[in-house]
C-alpha cells in the first residue's frame, strides 16, 4: 500500500506520522518518543484505524535509540510499513 511517513524530530522527542496515499489522505498511525536521551523514554502509538493507543517504556538514547525502538515495538504494522535498512 502506498503510503507517507512523515517525521518532525525536536531537541528530546520524535513525533511521527504514517499516512496512506489516497484522496484525501488517510492517517493510518501517529505517535512520539518522548524524553530521548533520559533513562524513562517512552513511546506512544495511536492506531488511527482502530482507535487505540499503546505506550511502552523504551531506552532511547539517542533519535537513533528512539527509531530502532519504533520499529521494534509490540505487533508492528508489518503490512503497512516496511523496516528500512541502514546502507
Amino acid at each position: 500500500m502506498p503510503s507517507i511517513l512523515t517525521l518532525n524530530g525536536g531537541s528530546s522527542s520524535l513525533k511521527f506520522a504514517l499516512f496512506k496515499i489516497a484522496q484525501p489522505l488517510k492517517l493510518l498511525y501517529s505517535g512520539k518518543i518522548d524524553r530521548i536521551g533520559s533513562s524513562n523514554s517512552s513511546l506512544e502509538i495511536i492506531d488511527h484505524t482502530k482507535n487505540t493507543t499503546e505506550q511502552v517504556e523504551t531506552q532511547a538514547s539517542s533519535h537513533e535509540a528512539g527509531l530502532e525502538a519504533l520499529g521494534h515495538s509490540p505487533d508492528p504494522p508489518e503490512s503497512e510499513v516496511r523496516r528500512l535498512e541502514r546502507p
